[in-house]
């Protein structure tokens, strides 16, 4: 862990907590995310500063604490301007509105403490404006967060933020975070047509064919929709449709498990009503979500 593995010309990634990218022109750097904790981003900056290389700029595919955790770290220490895609920049500002948008209004402080939750704050310009070396860009990746974007590097290595995770994070932790899952399915959707190349998803082991990993993402958040829909057949309130997910698939209950998977829920409620194939109605003071023509 952590060896600066090279992938292309001037294309290079880290491998820790979650792969971050490095492209080079002269031995001036852009790292393509920061890491999870300052810890960590000490430690990548170790293997940038045996490499030779300066990081100028960090460039953000998204908010995410995993993704930005550095930031401060790296930006301190190197002088590096921070990047974030578009509106998802305000979230690193003040990472607290992440952690707020999951809980429905002021975090607990517990929440706020937790690494995974919240990244330490750190300005980052909107992505959109960043001077771009000729054959770097943006590519479209959103759902997972409202702006999420991957890196193209003008190697052509596509460094794709956490548009799919792998069948073991698949299995283990079931509901995993999206937080627009109609723009997720199209995202993954568009994936699934892509033609073989460098790939490099945050979570997964770099691959070839990101088409076959974007098809199997697909397959369990659409097995994900349908599940839901059919437990609320005869109708039930939030809480105990979480409740039964937690308990038939074995997941563990936490503080920070319960707002991740409880924010994804949310999510796949609004698009299945959104579709027409659920809705909700008050009865004797609790919301009850029932399937479309059931009860």
């Amino acid at each position: 862990m952590f060896e600066l593995i090279r992938v292309a010309a001037h294309t290079y990634y880290i491998d820790c907590p979650v792969r971050v990218g490095l492209w080079e022109k002269d031995g001036e750097a852009i790292l393509i995310d920061s890491g999870n904790t300052p810890e960590t981003a000490a430690r990548i900056l170790e293997r940038v500063n045996e490499a030779g290389f300066h990081i100028r700029h960090v460039l953000n595919t998204h908010c995410h604490p995993d993704h930005i955790g550095g930031n401060r770290y790296i930006a301190e220490q190197t002088g590096a301007v921070c990047w974030c895609s578009s509106k998802d920049a305000a979230f690193c500002t003040v990472s607290e509105l992440g952690t707020a948008i999951m809980y429905g209004g002021r975090p607990p402080q517990k929440l706020m403490r937790d690494r995974f939750m919240k990244a330490e704050d750190w300005p980052a310009r909107e992505a959109e404006e960043f001077p771009f070396p000729e054959g770097m860009e943006l590519i479209s990746l959103e759902g997972h967060s409202m702006f999420q974007k991957g890196v193209r590097t003008p190697d052509g290595v596509c460094f794709m933020a956490d548009c799919v995770a792998s069948t073991r994070v698949l299995d283990r932790f079931v509901y995993t975070y999206a937080y627009d899952i109609e723009l997720y399915r199209n995202t993954l959707e568009r994936l699934c047509s892509w033609d073989k190349g460098i790939y490099i998803p945050s979570h997964c082991e770099p691959t070839e064919d990101i088409a076959s990993l974007a098809a199997e993402n697909l397959q369990r958040l659409d097995a994900r929709l349908l599940e839901i829909s059919e437990l609320l057949s005869d109708g039930m309130t939030f809480e105990e449709l979480l409740s039964e997910l937690f308990r038939r698939h074995k997941l563990r209950m936490t503080l920070s498990q319960r707002y991740l998977i409880g924010s994804t829920v949310s999510g796949m409620l609004s698009c299945l009503m959104d579709m027409g194939r659920v809705d909700a109605r008050a009865d004797a003071g609790r919301l009850i979500w029932f399937t479309a023509g059931g009860k």
